[in-house]
């Protein structure tokens, strides 16, 4: 039985393996199976009860936060024997039955945890299709003409400084436009592919001289507007609504916590002509993006390279509507 304390992200708060994490490692022309140790650290939880809090520390939630790094298996990089994944993420397994934060099961001390896999199971492409077509045909069309890659993980370890130090901040993704290629989390539902899938392809034919805000901005409300008359369920993300309703009752974008959103969760100042945080010199002053430097100041935020797991490419034939011609293939 677990004890009763809450886990929390919290530096020391630490998930450990029971059993090792069997990989595939590379040793000379042959990649026998090799077993691992692995742990992953509740600090970089992602998905957190942010408006609750142990300690001063966002509580670790069942069904809603995970760890998207499990640490220990890197040297297994011809991926796990039987999860298909290295340094995947970690998430909960056990919960309290009678202790709910948000709606949500709290995860206390000793509750076991799933480590290095996909959390939340593949959607297929047959799936996604499934959504998308006959309504959103002009969606999969474009979908055939861009290069797209799935990734089981994505996340940014944008850094932050406290007032004190500068501490890592992971930012979980679903999906990017890097200006040639989009890139969508492979794990989750069809609806939830979909809809990135929507968002990002935006991105890929907005004005390029819009701001980096100007852009979510736009790209959160129009694929909003988009959800909203297909009938998909509104994003589950704490402290913001990204519905309302109009002086009639219809459901509409609420573009005051769309832009609230986006200021707070994306390191990219609403000036575009405005210098913002790039890095840190040695002696800890901040880089700014105009060449400038000056000393941290609290709320700071470095943006993280973007970071995948198990990241491969989608052959373009599989994206037709059914009816076009074969059943698409599973992605390799």
């Amino acid at each position: 039985m677990a004890d009763d304390y809450i886990a929390r992200k919290q530096g020391g708060w630490k998930v450990v393996s029971l059993a090792p994490d069997v990989c595939k490692t590379p040793m000379g022309s042959s990649t026998p199976p090799v077993p691992y140790p692995v742990t992953a650290e509740l600090a970089q939880s992602g998905k957190t009860a942010a408006t609750v809090r142990a300690n001063g520390h966002e509580l670790v939630l069942f069904d809603a936060s995970l760890v998207s790094k499990t640490l220990g298996d890197a040297a297994g990089s011809a991926k796990g024997v039987k999860s298909g994944t290295v340094g995947a993420a970690s998430w909960p397994k056990g919960r309290s039955s009678s202790v709910f934060v948000q709606g949500k099961p709290i995860v206390r001390h000793d509750d076991e945890f799933w480590m290095n896999g996909s959390h939340g199971g593949n959607w297929s492409i047959a799936q996604l299709l499934k959504v998308l077509c006959p309504e959103d045909k002009d969606v999969v069309d474009d979908l055939a003409e861009t290069d797209v890659y799935l990734a089981d993980d994505i996340y940014y370890d944008d850094l932050i400084y406290d007032g004190s130090e500068w501490i890592v901040d992971r930012f979980p993704g679903g999906g990017s436009w890097s200006g040639d290629s989009l890139l969508m989390l492979a794990t989750g539902s069809a609806q939830s592919a979909a809809t990135t899938a929507y968002h990002e392809l935006i991105h890929k034919h907005q004005d390029p001289s819009m701001s980096w805000q100007a852009m979510e901005e736009d790209a959160y409300y129009r694929t909003e507007a988009w959800a909203i008359e297909r009938g998909m369920p509104a994003p589950d993300i704490d402290g913001f609504e990204f519905r309302t309703t109009n002086a009639d009752g219809a459901l509409v974008p609420n573009s005051d916590d769309i832009e609230r959103f986006v200021q707070e969760a994306y390191p990219i100042p609403a000036d575009p002509n405005a210098a913002f945080p790039v890095g840190v010199t040695a002696s800890g002053d901040v880089q700014l993006s105009d060449g400038n430097t000056r000393p941290p100041e609290k709320g700071d935020r470095i943006a993280g390279l973007e970071e995948t797991a198990r990241k491969r490419k989608v052959p373009r034939s599989v994206w037709k509507c059914p009816g076009e011609g074969d059943t698409p293939p599973v992605e390799e």
